[in-house]
């Protein structure tokens, strides 16, 4: 009998997404990273026409062509980043740049107990606005016309301040609560206008959109069994597919599904490199890096300041799960002393004195060697 050498397969790897122009093949900007895809799956759908013999007794097939074959699939990410929302929610990843504004006036027609009001949104930020401060509320009487004018709310005729007890204001994401029991606002309700100051500030956000989404996929094999096979789909068509959960006791997911297509009529739909195993050469140990971030670099004896330690490797992305031992100079203290990094890749610790000095904290990755010692915190 002949000597078979089986090739089973334990399936690991890497997805990439190579975003198309909108009404082109060409790539937007380079393929996309998906980041961590527990699950990735390839499916094909066919569909034939069959012939039948009826020349005597039961019917039998003596022919058949396909005439239709569809081929895709369906994957998960769990790397919940601004251009993997983007895609999911057939989108785009935007910046918003809020220049620093004073006195900037708005009114609301009516506002009532135990209810939340988003300052500034409108039509180019619907969202609202974000980090105000120098925030001041007047109210009048539920359908009263409020002209906020030029001077400072607080001069409107027929408009009285409210109380600061009678309302909460958020000042990172710009939300207003009036209090239940707030005694100047009767059950009908009041007219509002509200004056504030925004802080420079550059926003990300992610607008979801209706568009269809096309590009090039591809899956490199990284298999702890079985020979590696990497897949290319020079196009697809990319879209959402299932739940996504924004609460719950496990890990956000987001779920894709593809259809591959021919981009064009020199090129198939699909594409797969197997890995001649026995030429490649030896794989190559991984190796990271660290660095440190402090969020101050003074602080008071006996109070701690964090240190930030993120953790990536040789090809710059970050590392969850990779553990880090820590150790402080003479006359420091740092907690924890091990850890691992979160799915950012990175470990928070706390640096600390107990006498006026510079203090420091050095972070080793354990496997890996990678060491950085963090910018000196001065302790007074």
């Amino acid at each position: 009998m002949p000597t078979y050498e089986p090739n089973y397969v334990v399936g690991r790897g890497r997805l990439y997404f190579d975003k198309f122009k909108k009404g082109s093949n060409n790539s937007e900007s380079g393929e996309l990273y998906f980041g961590n895809s527990p699950e990735f799956t390839l499916t094909t759908d066919s569909e034939t026409l069959d012939h039948y013999s009826s020349e005597h007794g039961l019917r039998e097939m003596d022919a058949s062509v396909l005439l239709e074959l569809t081929q895709g699939g369906n994957f998960t990410v769990d790397e919940i980043n601004a251009d993997n929302l983007a895609l999911f929610f057939l989108g785009e990843k935007s910046t918003i740049t809020q220049t620093q504004a004073t006195d900037r006036k708005e009114t609301f027609e009516l506002i009532k107990k135990g209810r939340y009001y988003q300052l500034g949104a409108d039509e180019v930020t619907p969202s609202g606005v974000r980090n105000i401060t120098n925030f001041q509320i007047v109210v009048a009487a539920a359908g009263t016309s409020i002209s906020t004018g030029s001077g400072d709310i607080t001069s409107i005729p027929g408009a009285t301040p409210l109380p600061s007890d009678q309302y909460e204001i958020e000042v990172e994401t710009g939300r207003l609560y009036i209090e239940p029991d707030a005694a100047n606002v009767p059950g009908a309700g009041m007219t509002a206008a509200v004056q504030y100051d925004v802080d420079a500030q550059t926003r990300t956000i992610v607008i979801g959109k209706s568009d269809m989404i096309y590009g090039a996929l591809r899956f490199l094999s990284d298999n702890p069994v079985g020979t590696n096979k990497d897949y290319f789909f020079p196009k697809v068509a990319l879209q959402p597919d299932g739940d996504y959960a924004l609460k719950g006791d496990d890990w956000q997911v987001m779920s894709f599904s593809f259809r591959a297509m021919k981009k064009n009529s020199n090129l198939q739909r699909l594409y797969i490199d197997i890995h001649d195993e026995s030429s490649n050469p030896a794989p190559v140990p991984a190796t990271y890096t660290i660095t440190s971030s402090p969020a101050a670099t003074t602080g008071a004896v006996g109070t701690p300041v964090n240190v930030t330690f993120t953790v990536r490797d040789q090809n710059n992305q970050v590392v969850s799960g990779k553990t880090v031992n820590f150790s402080a100079n003479s006359g420091s203290t740092v907690t924890p002393t091990t850890g691992s990094t979160n799915a950012s890749g990175q470990i928070v610790v706390a640096l600390n004195r107990a006498a006026a000095g510079s203090g420091t904290v050095t972070g080793t990755v354990q496997d890996g060697g990678a060491t950085n010692t963090s910018t000196a915190v001065t302790f007074s």
